[in-house]
């Protein structure tokens, strides 16, 4: 069971949702199917998903 202390788990990014990747994808600064592409190799966890756009935009810096 949770404590209040435990971090909420990371929101799901459905990819099949179109509002929510297009709002990922603002959200991240990357257009929707860059969020759609990482879903497929990472998950739906939307911190892995930003976590793995952020490292490869900063590898294209």
């Amino acid at each position: 069971m949770p404590t209040p202390l435990d971090p909420a788990p990371a929101e799901r990014i459905d990819p099949d949702d179109d509002a929510a990747v297009e709002r990922w994808a603002t959200r991240l600064g990357v257009d929707a199917q860059a969020v759609r592409n990482t879903i497929v190799a990472v998950g739906g966890d939307s911190e892995a998903v930003a976590l793995r756009l952020r490292s490869a935009r900063g590898a294209a810096d």
